[in-house]
C-alpha cells in the first residue's frame, strides 16, 4: 500500500505544481521563499515537528495556487495515508535526513518553468518515499521501538507504518491519535494490531 500511496502522490502532486506555475506571483514566490526558510532552521535545529508543519505549508500553499480543487483535496487524503510513515522515518535518522528538494522548485518558480517545478517536486517527492521505504524494510525502527518499551505514535491512518508495525513487532499496542481510524474510542486510547486491521 505504501507503493500505491507513493504512486498517487507522484501522479498528482507535479502536475498540481505544473499548474500552479500558471497563477505563479512574485507574492507567492515571496510566501513560498519565507516557508522555505522555516524548513531549512527545522532542519538545522533538527526540528522534525517543526519541519513537517513547514513542509506541508510550502507544498499545499503552492498546490492552493493550481485552481484545481479536487485533485488537492486527493493530495491532502494522500498526505494523510503517507504522513505518519514518513514522521517515524524522520524521527529515527534524524533531521539531517529530511527530504528538501524546495531550492530546485523556487529557481524553477523563479524562471517561469513549470516543467521544471513539476521535476523538482517529484524529486522532492520521490526523496521521501525512498527514505520510507529503506526505513520500513529495514526493520531497524521497529525493533529500536519495541527495545525501548515505548508505544508506537501515529498523528493519522498511516497505512505502511501500521503493516510493517505489526510486521516487526507482532501483538503491540498502538497510540492513536485519531478518533475516527480507532472505530469510536477516544483520540490517544490504546487500541490493538486486531483493531487496526479491522481499520481496513
Amino acid at each position: 500500500l505504501v507503493d500505491q500511496v507513493a504512486f498517487a502522490r507522484l501522479s498528482i502532486e507535479p502536475r498540481l505544481a505544473e499548474l500552479a506555475q500558471g497563477a505563479m506571483t512574485p507574492d507567492l514566490i515571496d510566501r513560498l521563499t519565507s516557508i522555505d526558510a522555516q524548513v531549512d532552521r527545522a532542519i538545522q535545529a533538527g526540528d522534525v515537528p517543526g519541519y513537517l508543519e513547514a513542509n506541508h505549508r510550502f507544498h499545499f500553499a503552492l498546490y492552493d495556487a493550481s485552481e484545481a480543487p479536487v485533485l488537492v483535496d486527493i493530495a491532502r487524503s494522500l498526505w494523510l495515508r503517507f504522513g505518519p510513515s514518513l514522521r517515524v522515518v524522520c524521527a529515527h535518522y534524524g533531521a539531517q535526513s529530511l527530504p528538501d528538494r524546495h531550492g530546485e522548485a523556487l529557481a524553477a518558480m523563479r524562471a517561469g518553468d513549470g516543467a521544471g517545478l513539476a521535476r523538482a517536486i517529484e524529486r522532492d517527492i520521490a526523496q521521501g518515499v525512498d527514505q520510507v521505504r529503506q526505513g520500513l524494510a529495514s526493520g531497524e525502527i521497529w525493533s529500536n521501538l519495541l527495545n525501548s518499551g515505548g508505544f508506537v505514535h501515529f498523528v493519522a491512518a498511516g497505512v505502511g507504518v501500521c503493516e510493517a508495525a505489526r510486521a516487526w513487532l507482532g501483538q503491540v499496542e498502538v497510540v492513536v491519535n485519531n478518533a475516527g481510524f480507532n472505530k469510536g474510542k477516544g483520540p490517544r486510547e490504546r487500541v490493538s494490531v486486531e483493531d487496526i486491521d479491522d481499520a481496513y
